[in-house]
């Protein structure tokens, strides 16, 4: 089944910060998928995961490397 999560930085208060978002649209397996973003300032962040094809349930884990 193929999801498409929209992953997307917001600010410590929870706000949509512009242009950060990343789409990943494919067939999940049990493979992993590295995203990334570039150019982000030092700060303090939350990544928000939104499914945007709600009929397809997607589960995980996620690891977040600030190097």
């Amino acid at each position: 089944m193929t999801v498409k999560l929209v992953y997307n930085l917001c600010d410590s208060d929870g706000n949509d910060i512009p242009n950060t978002d990343i789409l990943v649209d494919k067939n999940y397996t049990s493979t992993n998928k590295t995203i990334s973003w570039s150019n982000v300032p030092q700060g303090t962040y939350k990544v928000k995961i939104t499914n945007t094809h709600e009929s397809v349930d997607a589960k995980g884990n996620g690891y977040i490397d600030s190097s």
